[in-house]
């Protein structure tokens, strides 16, 4: 079972080689060991059901951590442009079978971003609204768009958007 511990990610002022290093190193690593618990299944196959289950279920946190640090990149990152045009979202839109359902996420990033600042400034009556777009985006993400990319991108989709360049600016 993976270990909890705090999520260290780089200042705001560290600059884009920071951020860079932080997402390629947390994909990476959460994909590799992905990979690794599916070969050692592949050549150690468990005798009961429950022990593979267990297995899959690493399998589905690695990934899931994967993806999460590359939605959490694209929402915190300090600059908007790279947290809405870089990585998995501007991979996906290429494809126009993506392309309206990214561009309505990127949307809602937006809208979130209007709301939390018109509640900061003291509208608390967005509160309300803020949370339900909240929870509907965090579903269409992780139910929707993440899950199409894992059965979508290929391994050179894939290096494109771990590429660090990406977050050049």
């Amino acid at each position: 079972m993976t270990d909890l511990a705090p999520l260290i990610m780089p200042a705001v002022d560290d600059g884009t080689e920071a951020w860079s290093t932080w997402l390629a190193e947390r994909t990476t690593d959460e994909l590799q060991r992905a990979r690794d618990i599916v070969a050692v299944l592949k050549q150690e196959r468990p005798r009961r059901a429950a022990d593979l289950l267990h297995r899959w279920n690493e399998v589905t946190i690695a990934l899931d951590n994967a993806f999460a640090a590359s939605s959490l990149f694209q929402n915190v990152h300090p600059d908007q442009a790279v947290r809405e045009q870089v990585g998995l979202f501007a991979e996906m839109a290429k494809d126009e079978l993506f392309t309206e359902h990214v561009a309505s996420l990127c949307a809602e990033h937006d809208q979130l971003d209007a709301d939390l600042a018109a509640i900061t400034a003291g509208d608390l009556t967005r509160i309300s609204t803020m949370i339900t777009l909240l929870n509907n985006h965090i579903d269409r993400e992780e139910n929707g768009l993440f899950p199409a990319a894992l059965a979508y991108l290929d391994d050179d989709q894939w290096e494109v958007i771990q590429r660090p360049e990406l977050m050049e600016e």
